[in-house]
């Protein structure tokens, strides 16, 4: 384990911890860390800030729904198998497992962990529109508006670090908290992001199950995906039929 991630980890608050030991005595259900860009595909940031040569926003948009279905359908198969799901509350592949899972009623499986106080982020979130430009407003208040009802019907699914300000650091640690609760993670990894390499990387690193859907957006085309398994699905409990199943694209 690398000296960050153990740092981070002893800086756990006593509560996660608590949970973790508290999952383990009664044999809960597994959690899966679902991961991914923010930046999806056909949106106004990522063609003002990654923008693909002379790809149009329709064939971005059909990559970008390509990803949110494929989101959705493994968000699904996890629920429907009774395990929980933890996400951090961002836009694009956080936005999408979440709204699939309050869409199916079952916010019970639901964990959501953000990086900081929720109000300290939502305003991280409304500078990203007002002042940046990075995202839309209405990426910004469909987000933002289903995360506090969330909040409101479910506050058992929300874990909200002491941190008043949202800073960048905060999603570091936070991606060490998924990993330090999370049994698996399934990530959606998108032009090899830095936030969700970092996730991967730290289930790596604790020997933990980790399932990722690559998407490679290029000038001439776009890959559709590929798979990558890593570590310890012998540890998991699962059997490559069960991880197909539940993880897969078919």
């Amino acid at each position: 384990m690398s000296t960050d991630l153990k740092t981070d980890i002893e800086k756990m608050p006593r509560r996660l911890i608590s949970l973790r030991e508290k999952y383990s005595e009664i044999c809960s259900p597994p959690s899966v860390v679902i991961s991914g860009a923010w930046n999806i595909p056909g949106t106004i940031s990522w063609l003002e800030l990654k923008g693909k040569g002379n790809k149009t926003n329709r064939e971005l948009e059909t990559i970008g729904t390509k990803i949110e279905k494929d989101v959705e359908r493994v968000t699904e198969n996890i629920i429907n198998a009774g395990w929980k799901v933890i996400v951090g509350g961002a836009l694009g592949v956080d936005y999408f497992a979440t709204k699939k899972i309050y869409e199916m009623r079952k916010l019970d499986q639901l964990y959501l962990m953000f990086p900081s106080k929720k109000y300290s982020y939502l305003e991280k979130l409304t500078k990203a529109h007002m002042d940046e430009d990075k995202i839309t407003r209405q990426q910004l208040d469909e987000n933002s508006d289903l995360l506090n009802i969330i909040s409101k019907e479910s506050p058992k699914s929300i874990y909200e670090p002491g941190f008043e300000d949202c800073k960048e650091e905060h999603y570091t640690i936070r991606n060490s908290r998924e990993a330090f609760l999370g049994d698996y993670l399934c990530a959606f990894h998108i032009d090899n992001t830095e936030g969700t390499k970092d996730t991967i990387q730290k289930f790596i690193e604790l020997k933990k199950f980790v399932y990722v859907y690559r998407y490679e957006i290029l000038k001439e085309g776009w890959a559709k995906e590929f798979k990558e398994h890593f570590y310890n699905i012998e540890k998991s409990g699962l059997t490559e039929n069960e991880v197909e199943k539940i993880f897969g694209s078919n």
